[in-house]
């Protein structure tokens, strides 16, 4: 994992993007390359945690990213085989 894992606490309703590529400074189409996709996580992320502990959203066989940026935060859920290198 290239991210620290974080409590699953922290994955709170309002910060949920599910618009997670405009977030991400990419559009729709660069969202669904995965190069780019983990470039940008690996820029703006600040921790995961398994999808499947959460209270709010849980969905297993995914991890919850945390992001930040321009001070904001904000989290979506990846596909563990994609966040996985």
């Amino acid at each position: 994992m290239f991210l620290p894992k974080i409590d699953s606490n922290l994955f709170e309703w309002a910060l949920w993007e599910c618009d997670c590529w405009d977030a991400l400074d990419l559009t729709w189409a660069e969202s669904m390359e995965l190069d780019k996709l983990i470039t940008q996580v690996k820029k703006y992320g600040i921790g995961y945690c398994d999808a499947s502990e959460l209270f709010c959203r849980p969905r297993p066989g995914y991890y919850a990213i945390m992001c930040e940026r321009d001070g904001e935060r904000f989290w979506f859920h990846m596909h563990k085989d994609d966040f996985e290198e």
